[in-house]
């Protein structure tokens, strides 16, 4: 996955990190046996209420598209605030092959596998809003977790670490981590991905797994302006 998901989440804590000094410790528990949650070649979304991120519910309608690398496969609804839509197969069209692509920066093995990202989203007064799934902090503006849903043309791992070392806006110096070890089955699956930083004084730090789904409780999906 996931490379669009990683660096959304990590754009977050970098506006976080830019709003306070003492942004909250997430604490992230070891994880030995990692595998996403298969959902087969197609899956629903049935009934789920729609929050803004100030926590109130989202009470209006649209008609929302399911897009994977920006083309859309599957058109669904936001009825008076409750979202319900059907993920199909994707077109192989659709896929991007891992095979010699620079931008990824886990292993995937078999490395010629073929994935693609699941975003749902809509256009309103020129605005495009996307949705998207997990434990939503409104008061540091950003996602602590959050859920993805992907493609994979055949059963595969995707395994690795990697560091990156970046400047805030603040001028701290961020050292990230970014973690994958990940068994996907042939179709849709869903894995979560965990933010765990901390900021002081003099730097900051931010770790990325790459894990299943946990806490499904406080996963709810969210309205966000793209």
């Amino acid at each position: 996955m996931r490379n669009i998901l990683l660096g959304i989440m990590i754009l977050f804590v970098f506006v976080s990190c830019k709003q306070a000094t003492d942004a909250p410790v997430v604490d992230t528990k070891e994880t030995t046996t990692i595998q996403t949650a298969s959902l087969g070649s197609a899956f629903s979304i049935a009934n789920e209420q729609v929050y803004q991120t100030d926590g109130t519910k989202f009470t209006q309608s649209f008609q929302i598209n399911a897009y994977v690398h920006d083309i859309s496969i599957a058109t669904g609804n936001i009825s008076n605030g409750v979202l319900t839509i059907s993920i199909p197969t994707p077109p192989e069209a659709t896929l991007i092959s891992q095979l010699n692509n620079d931008s990824t920066k886990f292993v995937f093995s078999p490395n010629d596998v073929k994935t693609g990202d699941c975003e749902l989203r809509f256009i309103s007064n020129g605005s495009t809003y996307i949705l998207r799934k997990g434990d939503y902090s409104s008061t540091y503006n950003i996602f602590l977790n959050e859920v993805g849903f992907f493609y994979t043309n055949k059963e595969c791992t995707e395994t690795g670490t990697y560091k990156t070392t970046t400047t805030l806006q603040s001028g701290l110096p961020l050292n990230s981590t970014y973690e994958a070890k990940v068994h996907s089955l042939t179709g849709w699956n869903k894995c979560n991905l965990i933010i765990d930083f901390k900021i002081n004084t003099t730097n900051a730090v931010s770790s990325v797994l790459m894990t299943t789904e946990s806490n499904s409780s406080i996963n709810k999906w969210y309205l966000t302006k793209k």
